[in-house]
């Protein structure tokens, strides 16, 4: 009696743990469509931001946030066994995933880890203290720039002619010097941080490439100086002397030997 009321309520207890799990099961089934949804949501958001944001290229910083928002969206329907199957595995053209391998690509091409200070997973947190640094200092160039030229940074001046930027340089180059230099130097620190130019953040280096840009080209800032022209007339000079030199031995030598031949008596 007592064996069959122990195998009674063993059976209970096993059909109660599998009606859970089942339940369970199908809790998690039932998510799935609201994962996928809220997933194709978030990368939408994070891909609007990326091309809105690609001129003036801000991109990294400010979709940041989104971009969280995208990695998280896709660790929760990988977290879930039965909707990983369902939504990834399972699926032939692996949509999810080429979705998901799109925004990472577009984040991590843009170098835009190098802006961040990062968790142990890559998920950005903090911009980074030399990155603050340089948009601040970048600010005030294009401040000064504008109000020194009352031309618009962005988007590249087509509806300025050379002549009208260039005739501002000398107020521009005379009033944003010490800025532009700022910000040049603080550009620089970063390069030296990160090793080489091309991991710099692309927001960092879109900008300063754009920036210089604009004070060499637009505003002839950048002038050549007579003293390098003379160096590299110098260097010119002394590349081709040894071949002045060897050219002048041989002719020498040619007619040192036309004197030495004995004169041919007809």
């Amino acid at each position: 009696m007592v064996s069959c009321l122990s195998i009674w309520h063993s059976s209970i207890f096993v059909l109660f743990w599998q009606a859970r799990i089942l339940a369970s099961s199908l809790r998690e089934t039932e998510d799935c469509p609201d994962l996928l949804k809220n997933f194709a949501n978030v990368v939408s958001n994070y891909t609007y931001c990326a091309v809105k944001n690609s001129r003036p290229f801000r991109f990294c910083c400010v979709c940041q946030e989104a971009y969280v928002t995208a990695l998280n969206g896709h660790r929760r329907i990988v977290k879930s066994k039965v909707c990983h199957k369902d939504l990834v595995m399972a699926e032939k053209y692996q949509i999810v995933e080429a979705a998901y391998d799109f925004a990472v690509h577009i984040w991590e091409s843009s170098n835009c880890p190098a802006c961040f200070e990062s968790d142990a997973d890559g998920t950005p947190n903090d911009i980074k203290p030399a990155i603050i640094d340089f948009f601040q200092k970048l600010d005030v160039v294009e401040n000064c720039f504008f109000n020194n030229s009352q031309i618009h940074i962005y988007p590249v001046p087509g509806n300025h002619s050379a002549s009208n930027t260039s005739a501002m340089g000398p107020t521009v180059c005379n009033a944003c010097n010490k800025s532009y230099h700022a910000l040049d130097t603080a550009y620089k620190k970063i390069v030296v941080s990160d090793s080489q130019e091309f991991s710099v953040c692309a927001d960092v280096s879109a900008s300063m490439n754009y920036t210089r840009q604009r004070w060499s080209n637009d505003f002839n800032c950048v002038k050549i100086h007579s003293d390098l022209v003379s160096v590299v007339a110098l260097t010119v000079f002394f590349c081709f002397l040894p071949i002045i030199f060897y050219v002048s031995l041989r002719m020498q030598g040619d007619s040192d030997i036309r004197k030495t031949e004995p004169s041919v008596q007809s």
